[in-house]
């Protein structure tokens, strides 16, 4: 076992203050972005978290309460029974061993299990405290390692966003967001591609809509997650600096979206319609994956359903959708989409037209249960998303 307290005295205070001031995951982003090495207590009466941190990156965590031990993230991940946690606690009560190590012995836990239940006892316990809003934190810096602990040696990120999903403090949300007619803009940095690969779909289509032109209200409307859990996912995202919150509606080329993609590479001017017809082409062939079942389940009743899908579409992005219908066969009229984008560069009508057509596909693919029975509606679904994670 650590003796955290002994730990804490051997190294230089570097800060402390209140958790009503500053939330956990705020502390221990900056610290993974400075890769920062020490130690983090954090003093939430009755409760004491103690984070070794090497480097930004996660290496012991623990959390001074019996229902976030060991044993008890076993039992409740359905890993061992309840017999099995009595008799490995008993034995290593008696012998002064680490419960994991015994219940390997028993040949209860396999050891190959051992380090994914210690990162979700980590995910557990960052789920719990992250909601914590009252207590104080001090944090004190190491010049070199920690030696005598098993380095966990996970990546604060990731295990922030994980942990994230089950933070269910509204306050906590609407402090660090006040203003729900901010801007969030997608900015590209170290901790994203640690957040992308997390990412469920509809996570991933609310940050297509974080490009810059839509007001953080108007995202909860179109997005497919709750608004709770819409403002929650911005606010983590915005903790970790994947996302900012600006008071100007930004240009798609001037959007922070341009980071993380490739410059669009301008064609010669005689196949600029070409490119862009075959773009809208792509998601034709998709949508009539999705339209054509629809049709020979519930014939005519299949133009409601679609128009319904792309009504909020339509409210949004009206100068965009004007004249813009998706066929009973599934298909956009590229002339009437076109026309929507004159006056636009070649770069700017790729990037906006390309974020019009996904969200017309996540509009259709996610209302589908809707309007088929739940079995087959799952099936074309994920048929679908397979294929559509090939087009991107």
């Amino acid at each position: 076992m650590i003796d955290y307290p002994t730990l804490a005295e051997s190294g230089m205070l570097a800060d402390q203050g209140s958790l009503t001031d500053r939330g956990i995951g705020d502390i221990l982003y900056q610290l993974w972005a400075e890769r920062f090495t020490g130690l983090i207590h954090v003093h939430h009466e009755p409760s004491q978290l103690w984070i070794v941190v090497e480097e930004g990156g996660l290496n012991s965590v623990c959390l001074e309460d019996p229902d976030f031990r060991l044993g008890e993230c076993l039992l409740r991940n359905n890993f061992i029974s309840a017999a099995d946690y009595e008799s490995a606690s008993k034995i290593a009560t008696r012998t002064g061993r680490q419960l994991g190590q015994v219940l390997i012995e028993q040949g209860a836990l396999a050891p190959e299990d051992l380090l994914d239940v210690l990162k979700l006892q980590v995910v557990e316990i960052f789920s719990e405290t992250l909601n914590w809003i009252h207590g104080t934190y001090s944090i004190y810096l190491f010049e070199e390692s920690v030696q005598g602990i098993t380095p966990l040696q996970l990546e604060t990120p990731a295990i922030l966003f994980q942990a994230s999903r089950r933070m269910y403090r509204w306050s906590m949300i609407r402090r660090a967001i006040p203003d729900l007619e901010r801007i969030p803009v997608f900015l590209a940095n170290d901790a994203w591609p640690l957040v992308a690969t997390q990412l469920s779909p509809e996570e991933n289509h609310l940050v297509t809509l974080c490009n810059g032109r839509f007001k953080i209200s108007t995202v909860c409307e179109m997005s497919y997650l709750s608004s709770f859990e819409t403002m929650r996912t911005i606010w983590i995202l915005k903790t970790l600096d994947i996302l900012q919150l600006s008071t100007t509606r930004l240009s798609s080329t001037a959007s922070g979206f341009s980071q993380k993609e490739e410059p669009v590479k301008e064609p010669p001017d005689e196949y600029k319609e070409f490119m862009l017809q075959d773009l809208v082409q792509k998601y034709n062939e998709i949508y009539q994956q999705i339209v054509e079942p629809i049709v020979e389940e519930v014939g005519d009743r299949a133009t409601t359903f679609i128009e319904e899908c792309l009504a909020p579409i339509r409210d949004s992005m009206p100068e965009r959708m004007k004249d813009v219908t998706l066929s009973q066969y599934g298909e956009i009229d590229f002339e009437h989409l076109y026309r929507n984008f004159s006056g636009l560069d070649y770069e700017r009508t790729m990037r906006e037209m390309s974020i019009l057509l996904e969200d017309i596909f996540y509009a259709l693919i996610y209302h589908i249960e809707d309007i088929l029975p739940p079995e087959k509606a799952a099936e074309i679904r994920d048929k679908i998303l397979k294929h559509h994670r090939q087009l991107n």
